[in-house]
């Protein structure tokens, strides 16, 4: 379980990178929301697909939700004992703007 703990701290540091206008505009509005993101990786930890599988209710919050994984790639390669082409993961990013 080690390999998801740093999915998930890389996906982490994807979401602290500057804040585009959309998502300005969504903070200064103090919008709020939980978006439920799958995404899947291929062996060598590339991003291979994205899609929001549950709305934060706000479209601007649900793309920042789609860049944020692609900017925190590339993550780590998948161990040789996990079988597959690629790991399919589902994960809640919760927004809370201030």
């Amino acid at each position: 379980m080690g390999g998801s703990i740093e999915v998930k701290r890389r996906a982490g540091k994807g979401a602290q990178a500057p804040c585009p206008r959309d998502l300005e505009a969504a903070q200064a509005r103090n919008e709020k929301g939980t978006a439920q993101l799958a995404f899947s990786l291929d062996r060598q930890g590339r991003v291979t697909a994205t899609r929001i599988l549950k709305s934060s209710g706000s479209a601007a919050l649900d793309q920042e939700t789609l860049e944020l994984v692609r900017r925190a790639q590339p993550f780590p390669a998948l161990p040789a004992a996990m079988a597959g082409a690629q790991i399919d993961l589902t994960v809640p990013v919760r927004f809370n703007m201030h």
